[in-house]
């Protein structure tokens, strides 16, 4: 991967990041592949219902600018219908801004986190994590933290399917591939993150609520790996997205280096 940079006016951070001796690719089969109205979805379970915390993370690699205006959807449990709080809990993005949107209800009220803009390159494969911990959200490209915001309250609980790749309550969605996606009932550490973003997960670690690798690389199911069995089924006829062979970077070859300068205290981008 190449070097990404970040850049928000005043305090410069630079934090340089080398990763080694992993023992390959998360994937060196299949990913899934979006073209705007293409998704997944996997059932209600109240395994996929947290409210003290939460863990979002998966590959992406977006080919090209698809929306300059909006928020375009990775992952999301969405509301009863669109409008406030609008998601359970969701993962999306501007790729006008090339920056990300990490989205909760807590206790009833929409609480959003941005990462900085220009956050993600095109036509590459990077990984991103979102973590709330109970008092924190934070945002994370390829193991680095970006962004970060005070937060507070319960996560609330919407009866509603999970969507990968699409809003829930309207057809239009993400365009790009996808892959090893997992969602935690835990915040993932920095540690954690980095740790575990080019590993599998064995399925029965502590707090994981769906691990999708995507590699079965043919048919409408996606397996969860996790022992939940919360298995994501592909959209109607004509709305699954496409299995498409190929694998995401050896992590043992990622030599990450970013440059962050944040402003303390932004609205767009507060920190902690």
């Amino acid at each position: 991967m190449s070097n990404s940079m970040f850049r928000i006016p005043s305090i410069l951070l630079l934090v340089a990041l080398s990763l080694f001796a992993f023992a390959g690719a998360v994937s060196a089969n299949t990913f899934v592949e979006f073209e705007g109205y293409d998704y997944l979805t996997a059932a209600d379970n109240p395994s996929l219902n947290p409210t003290g915390a939460i863990t979002i993370e998966t590959w992406c690699l977006i080919p090209m600018p698809f929306n300059d205006t909006g928020n375009c959807p990775v992952v999301e449990k969405p509301y009863y219908q669109h409008s406030h709080p609008w998601y359970q809990y969701h993962l999306g993005m501007n790729t006008g801004t090339k920056e990300f949107l990490f989205d909760l209800s807590l206790d009833g009220t929409r609480t959003l986190l941005r990462s900085p803009l220009h956050a993600f390159p095109f036509g590459e494969w990077f990984h991103v994590a979102a973590t709330y911990d109970g008092s924190m959200m934070r945002l994370f490209i390829d193991g680095v933290e970006v962004s970060s915001r005070p937060a507070s309250g319960s996560i609330s609980i919407y009866e509603r399917d999970v969507y990968i790749g699409r809003f829930g309550n309207f057809l239009y969605g993400f365009v790009g591939m996808l892959d090893d996606m997992r969602l935690w009932n835990t915040a993932r550490t920095p540690e954690q993150i980095l740790d575990g973003m080019c590993l599998p997960p064995d399925g029965d670690e502590t707090g994981l609520m769906a691990a999708w690798d995507f590699d079965e690389g043919s048919g409408l199911v996606a397996t969860d790996r996790s022992s939940n069995q919360n298995d994501a089924v592909f959209g109607a006829e004509g709305y699954g997205p496409d299995w498409v062979d190929g694998e995401i970077p050896d992590c043992a070859d990622l030599d990450l280096e970013v440059v962050i300068d944040v402003k303390p205290g932004s609205d767009d981008n507060p920190v902690g």
